[in-house]
């Protein structure tokens, strides 16, 4: 395989839709995180509701 390929699969981002559920839930939760950490709000209420 060629590093270029290799590169290419590594930084493939797939879309939240073609993930499995947990998966994609996973990915939500880390998103959410990211942005109640941006501004400075705590994650947990709205996480544990979930």
């Amino acid at each position: 395989m060629q590093s270029s390929e290799l590169i290419r699969q590594l930084t493939e981002q797939p879309l939240v839709r073609d993930l499995s559920v947990e998966a994609a839930q996973a990915v939500l939760a880390l998103r959410y995180c990211i942005l109640c950490r941006r501004s400075e709000r705590d994650p947990m209420p709205e996480l544990e509701r979930r």
